[in-house]
Formats: structure tokens, sequence, C-alpha cells
């Protein structure tokens, strides 16, 4: 794949279930420092990531990538939104979405590989299952050094 271009990496993600059911949902990276700039790969990268039932508009969201801009002028914020597969309806327990969290890890481990990012410059931030979603893309071939030498954690490299 060659650079992005413009604001936003589209892309969709498919789920085959235990009874053999295809799904697909999907997902974006979206540029929210600079609406009108474009990802650039060589830049330092923040990514946050939303949680269950939530999407790269909602309101904590929007605060804290407005937070990270200001105090990071010189690294682009990103956002990965997967808003129909976090989805959950508003009774508990509904953790349905849940089965999306892998898919999306590898999605977005093969966005960031192919459109050139360096593991050492990109940077995570998630919120619930934003969080675990944060935690299996470090577990990825693309971030498992930088995942455990940034955060000091011991992962095995397979």
């Amino acid at each position: 794949m060659s650079a992005p271009v413009g604001n936003e990496i589209e892309g969709s993600v498919i789920h085959l279930s235990a009874d053999l059911v295809t799904t697909t949902t999907p997902v974006s990276v979206i540029r929210v420092d600079e609406a009108t700039a474009s990802i650039d790969a060589s830049l330092d990268t923040w990514i946050v990531i939303h949680g269950r039932g939530n999407n790269s508009s909602t309101d904590y969201i929007l605060q804290l990538t407005g937070t990270l801009s200001s105090l990071l002028p010189e690294s682009q914020v990103l956002a990965l939104d997967w808003q129909e597969g976090a989805f959950a309806t508003p009774r508990l327990p509904d953790f349905t979405g849940e089965v999306w969290i892998a898919p999306v890890a590898q999605w977005a481990c093969s966005v960031l590989s192919d459109y050139g990012f360096e593991a050492s410059a990109v940077n995570l931030i998630g919120h619930s299952w934003g969080a675990v979603l944060a935690s299996e893309l470090c577990r990825s071939a693309f971030l498992t050094r930088t995942c455990s030498t940034k955060w000091g954690h011991h992962l095995e490299e397979k």
C-alpha cells in the first residue's frame, strides 16, 4: 500500500462465528487533531480507541484527543473507530461485541504496517474495550517489541 491520502483510512473486518455465519463491521482510523491534514506515517502518533457502546465522536474521546493535540503539537492524534463492532444494547450483560476486538486489532495492525508506520512511533490509549483492543494490537507482530520495551512488560515473541 502507498501512503495514506486524506485524513481517514477506512476498511471492514470480517468475523466467522462458531455456527459459520459471516458478518462484517466497518472500521476506520481518523486523524482528529487537524481535520484537513492527511495521516502521516512519519509522525509520532497517538491512537485513541473508544470502548463498548461508543464511537470516536463520543464526548470523552473528543476531550481526550483535544487534550493530546494541545499537549503534543508535534504529534498527530488519530482515533480508531469500530462503532458497530463495539455496539452493545443498554442492558447488561451484553458482550456480543467483544468478538470484534481481535479482528479489529488485526486490521489495525495490517493498516499501520502497510502504510509504513514505525512501531516505535505509535502510542495507544484505550478505554474499556478499547484498552483490550490496544492490548491485542500490542500482541501483534507489528507492536510486540515496542510494547514490551515501552511499558516494561515482557511479552514472549512467537
